[in-house]
């Protein structure tokens, strides 16, 4: 996994990648950790354009995971037309791996954004083998959220790793 710490480190990297016409790129993170603000600023950095999963929430469906509340048929549709017209296509949310499965998609390049305390812990201040304890308990976001990172490891199998401080 490469890492970055500053934004230029970040899109020199995602742009040296680029091999095709068009690029996914996709953002994944806890809630809060700069996921939105980070994949408007690549996308416009690299002239590409933004797409969250936020965006393809649907409230009214029961579900108990995040991504059973997304409108996947939407989201593989829009990525699909936007990949081919911009270079870079940069999706973000939580979730993300398990959303872009469902819609058998894959990124080309994955960030795992880091949002770190000033007392240099990224996961929120728990302890990440607390991700079992955590998936019982909480909201049905939390829950999605935690049970997500203990089954796929998106802060592991990452393939750029973006930390930042906290002030």
């Amino acid at each position: 996994m490469e890492a970055a710490t500053t934004l230029e480190q970040l899109a020199s990297l995602v742009a040296a990648k680029k091999a095709s016409s068009s690029l996914l790129v996709g953002i994944d993170g806890f809630d809060g950790t700069g996921r939105t603000t980070l994949a408007f600023y690549l996308a416009q950095k690299l002239a590409g354009i933004r797409v969250g999963l936020d965006s393809y929430i649907d409230k009214d469906r029961e579900a108990e995971r995040f991504v059973g509340k997304l409108r996947l048929e939407d989201l593989a549709r829009d990525l699909s037309g936007l990949l081919g017209c911009f270079p870079y296509v940069v999706v973000d949310g939580v979730c993300l791996a398990e959303a872009l499965e469902a819609i058998s998609t894959a990124v080309n390049q994955t960030i795992y954004i880091k949002r770190l305390s000033s007392q240099g812990l990224w996961h929120e201040g728990f302890h990440l083998e607390d991700f079992v304890v955590r998936a019982q308990a909480g909201t049905w976001l939390e829950r999605s959220v935690y049970s997500y990172h203990e089954l796929y490891q998106p802060h592991i199998r990452a393939t750029i790793c973006y930390s930042w401080t906290a002030a």
